[in-house]
């Protein structure tokens, strides 16, 4: 994963940090990078993003994309892939 400035973040830092994240911490990461999700986005995705911690990579982001979109609503889908194409 690389975040704005283009460094690089160690795999296995990132999927320390996701495994600690609550709610309330993927709350205030998702507001710190301008995006806006609701309380129930929230608590669909961060599942599903802790399950797949340690595949956040820009190599698997189609796969990322095609299984979010089996269990998220459009409109989530959407941000997503701003996210993701954004950061992945």
């Amino acid at each position: 994963i690389s975040i704005r400035g283009g460094t690089m973040i160690p795999s296995r830092l990132v999927a320390y940090y996701v495994d600690k994240m609550d709610e309330n911490d993927a709350r205030k990461l998702i507001k710190k990078y301008g995006f806006d999700f609701t309380d129930q986005e929230i608590a669909m995705l961060l599942p599903f993003v802790k399950q797949h911690k340690y595949e956040l990579h820009r190599r698997n982001k189609d796969i990322l994309l095609s299984e979010l979109k089996k269990v998220v609503p459009t409109t989530t889908y959407q941000k997503i892939e701003m996210i993701l194409q954004s950061y992945l």
